[in-house]
């Protein structure tokens, strides 16, 4: 994942997933970039969006944002 995050393109949400990847709280990342909470929610989306399309080969199939853990067959 590190690796995909630091081939990201330097950016706010380049920025807002180091953060996050590091283990700080939304409050903590917010306040060192200077911006409103639903902004960085806004980037985090964002981002994640692209390190999704990134990393889709690496992803399993039955694992994506849908899977529910406990379902029969897990």
């Amino acid at each position: 994942m590190i690796p995909a995050i630091r081939a990201m393109k330097e950016s706010r949400r380049r920025k807002v997933v180091e953060l996050q990847s590091r283990g700080w709280s939304d409050e903590r990342i917010a306040a060192e970039l200077g911006i409103p909470l639903s902004r960085l929610h806004s980037d985090r989306y964002e981002a994640l969006r692209f390190l999704r399309r990134k990393l889709a080969r690496h992803i399993r199939a039955g694992l994506g944002k849908n899977h529910k853990h406990g379902q029969k067959g897990d």
